[in-house]
């Protein structure tokens, strides 16, 4: 999946798993010390963004990015597909909350 094109979490998480795949399943206790082993990529975090359980950090895709082989020049891409995705969560939520209001407010105003 092209990195410039992510739009959402789904798709982030889908790139992510990709990258890893294609970086040969390196295992999650080698990638903190590709990048500097500074406990920025601790292996149980690193496995629960893999198996889909949580959500990464702008911080953690960008090293998760640098520690899976994505070049230099991308590490932006990766950045900006993150902040993409963040985009459209709060648009979800504002939508969603934008909705719950409207529904008290008609079944308020309902005779």
């Amino acid at each position: 999946m092209n990195i410039r094109v992510v739009k959402d979490f789904a798709e982030l998480h889908y790139a992510i798993v990709h990258l890893y795949h294609d970086d040969g399943s390196p295992p999650l206790r080698s990638l903190d010390a590709r990048v500097d082993g500074l406990g920025r990529l601790p292996h149980s975090t690193v496995a629960r963004i893999l198996n889909g359980r949580t959500t990464p950090s702008r911080e953690m895709v960008r090293s998760l990015a640098q520690a899976l082989g994505a070049r230099p020049t991308d590490l932006i891409h990766w950045e900006k597909a993150w902040d993409r995705a963040d985009a459209d969560q709060r648009s979800i939520q504002l939508r969603r909350e934008t909705e719950k209001s409207l529904r008290q407010r008609l079944t308020r105003t309902a005779p």
